[in-house]
């Protein structure tokens, strides 16, 4: 009985004290070890691994920065890193990847049982990568969602996309290297701010670089940059669709389909050299208020500057030699389009040809073309009225050409 009334006299005392340690640690735990957790996290981490998990990987680092309460930067100090399996997406703002300039860490894909996955998935705004490598072994290299993202000094090579960008606002890579890849850049989704500019796409099976927008109007002229690239091998350079964009100083050789193909854009083309292919320099139509001005198209098997339906065009002063055809106008329709001031020189058949199309054709050059110096044709097509080319004709010089009369004749389409 003694026991028993000592226990009752000191179990209340003894519940006090417990849970007021219990308090305590509660406390402790909330206002110390939790919060060290994540004011513990340093602006700077180092990926030191080449591991695709466990202490210094990258893998590692990525949960680490989305604990952060800050801005993160991940800094590489390794010379490869092998991912077996997809890494998380880096679904942070701000963050910053920034490789070892002098040498660049290597991210690659372990195997090729990745093909359907991304090396990087960027969700996050305004994240910068700069200065890596990447091969993607068949897979995607980095997969491009968030709003604004830099990508900078990278080579990308083994890709089915080297970047793969959806709903971008805005989206600038510069300077990197793309090789072997099937796409090296595909832009899809709304209008985007991009900025393509200084980088190297070297045999990109599919093409170099893919714009596809489905904006219902068509941006303005400066809201893509495709600036100063050198793209050389593969079917196509740039494809765009549906996008307004400024084209200006590329050098895009060695396609096997066309160097710029324009499709319902509104454009600016300026200072571009487009030469050396099986293909056709530059595909146009459906343009919209777009100027082609000052390009050198030069030996381009099949045709230099291809015009399907274009309005509002103007084709001036560009010097195009030695392709196939120099330019070609094709159309259902009556255009309004000036092709004016260009230099036609040397083509294998002639120099300026008109089929179905009416455009103005003003003070052009077309010197030692094989057949014509320019040839306007009607177009007949099966069971369809005649669609008569009836285009403007002043001021243009032709001499020691095949014909250096313009031409006139009827192309017909046969039935399939």
């Amino acid at each position: 009985s003694t026991v028993r009334k000592d226990l009752t006299t000191w179990l209340p005392i003894l519940l006090l004290v417990v849970l007021g340690g219990l308090a305590g640690i509660g406390k402790f735990l909330q206002d110390g070890f939790g919060n060290d957790e994540r004011t513990a996290i340093p602006d700077e981490l180092v990926v030191s691994s080449r591991s695709d998990r466990g202490p210094g990987s990258l893998r590692t680092a990525l949960f680490t920065a989305m604990k952060a309460p800050h801005k993160i930067t991940i800094r590489f100090d390794v010379d490869q890193i092998d991912i077996e399996v997809p890494l998380p997406p880096v679904a942070v703002s701000g963050i910053k990847f920034i490789g070892n300039e002098a040498a660049p860490t290597l991210i690659r894909f372990a195997s090729n049982r990745q093909t359907e996955s991304s090396l990087l998935k960027v969700s996050g705004d305004d994240v910068l990568i700069e200065h890596l490598h990447f091969d993607a072994n068949g897979g995607v290299a980095i997969d491009v969602t968030g709003k604004r993202t830099n990508l900078r000094n990278l080579r990308i090579a083994n890709a089915s996309i080297g970047i793969d960008g959806f709903d971008v606002t805005s989206l600038t890579v510069e300077n990197s290297v793309f090789r072997g890849n099937g796409t090296g850049i595909r832009l899809n989704g709304e209008k985007a701010r991009t900025k393509i500019a200084g980088n190297t796409f070297e045999d990109n099976r599919d093409g170099a670089i893919w714009l596809a927008l489905s904006s219902d109007e068509i941006q303005s002229r400066n809201d893509i940059l495709i600036h100063d690239n050198i793209i050389s091998g593969g079917r196509d350079g740039l494809i765009a669709v549906n996008a307004g964009l400024d084209v200006r100083g590329n050098r895009i050789s060695q396609f096997t389909r066309s160097g710029i193909t324009l499709l319902g854009t509104r454009a600016m083309v300026t200072g571009n050299l487009i030469s050396d292919s099986a293909g056709i320099g530059m595909h146009i139509s459906q343009l919209l208020d777009s100027v082609v001005v000052d390009n050198e198209i030069a030996r381009n098997q099949q045709i230099g500057i291809l015009i399907v339906d274009a309005q509002g065009l103007q084709v001036d002063q560009n010097h195009v030699y030695e392709n196939g055809y120099g330019i070609a106008a094709v159309g259902l329709k009556p255009i309004n389009a000036t092709l004016k001031n260009n230099t036609l020189v040397g083509q294998a058949i002639d120099g300026l040809i008109a089929i179905g199309e009416s455009p103005f054709i003003d003070s052009n050059h077309a010197l030692r073309n094989r057949q014509a110096g320019i040839r306007i044709m009607d177009l007949a097509l099966p069971d369809q009225p005649l669609i008569e080319a009836v285009p403007r004709l002043a001021n243009n010089t032709m001499s020691d050409n095949g014909d250096d009369d313009v031409q006139y004749g009827e192309y017909v389409v046969s039935k399939p």
